[in-house]
């Protein structure tokens, strides 16, 4: 039941992506800032770890991404992470190395 709720990093890098998600700083430590560009709409954010679990999960309904927000990354190991969003018909994805 457990691989059931894993997602594959490598088929993540094969999803087809439209807009474009920026993380700064990247590499970072204890935050990171995202801005999503384009017209697209997102309502969640995921941030999965390097074995494809997710770390962190946060609804973004009427949040406006192109002004930017401010993920705490308190308790974060250090390494590679995706961060996800979500959309009705769309998924963006960007890699953040925590260390």
């Amino acid at each position: 039941a457990l691989n059931k709720m894993l997602v594959s990093l490598s088929s993540l890098d094969e999803m087809n992506s439209v807009g474009e998600l920026k993380a700064y700083p990247n590499p970072a430590s204890s935050f990171v800032n995202l801005k999503a560009t384009g017209e697209s709409t997102y309502n969640e954010l995921i941030i999965l770890n390097q074995i494809g679990q997710i770390v962190h999960r946060s609804n973004v309904s009427g949040i406006n991404l192109e002004s930017g927000i401010k993920i705490d990354l308190t308790g974060f190991t250090n390494g590679m992470y995706i961060i996800q969003l979500n959309g009705d018909n769309i998924r963006t994805n960007q890699k953040l190395l925590v260390r």
